[in-house]
């Protein structure tokens, strides 16, 4: 079984087990919730999360697998591969080593000035799941 490291930011990570009544199987309370403001300018794209892991020899997960599960009304949200430098916690050996990831980019329609927001499903190759919530601003 390989060891794994995970970029956690500052979205923290909350483990936990899942749990079954009945035989229906209820939401995993695993599943992190969180909820990002972010500042954007009018009609430009912008990279506003990558997102990585790695194992402990450093090499880059190959599987996190992004969805938008709710789309802006106001722009568009582009899943794309991406590369980046990696930063985790407790000065591991992977920090500062480039590696690749997946970006999540935003660009409003152009001239739209206000708010937008859209929702994010991420599923991690060790079976956490991340929801995230993002408030736009567009400027």
């Amino acid at each position: 079984m390989k060891k794994f490291l995970l970029a956690l930011s500052v979205f923290g990570l909350l483990l936990s087990s899942a749990s079954a009544d009945e035989g229906s199987v209820k939401e995993p309370e695993a599943l992190l919730k969180k909820v990002a403001t972010r500042y954007v300018p009018s009609g430009i794209a912008r990279t506003l999360w990558f997102l990585y892991g790695a194992h402990v020899d450093c090499s880059a997960w190959d599987s996190i697998e992004v969805r938008t599960i709710k789309e802006p009304e106001h722009g568009t949200v582009e899943i794309a591969p991406g590369e980046g430098f990696g930063q985790f916690a407790n000065g591991s050996k992977c920090n500062g080593k480039k590696m690749s990831g997946v970006n999540v980019n935003y660009k409003s329609s152009g001239g739209y000035l206000g708010p937008d927001e859209f929702d994010l499903l991420v599923l991690w190759p060790n079976g956490f799941a991340w929801e995230m919530h993002f408030n736009m601003l567009v400027r």
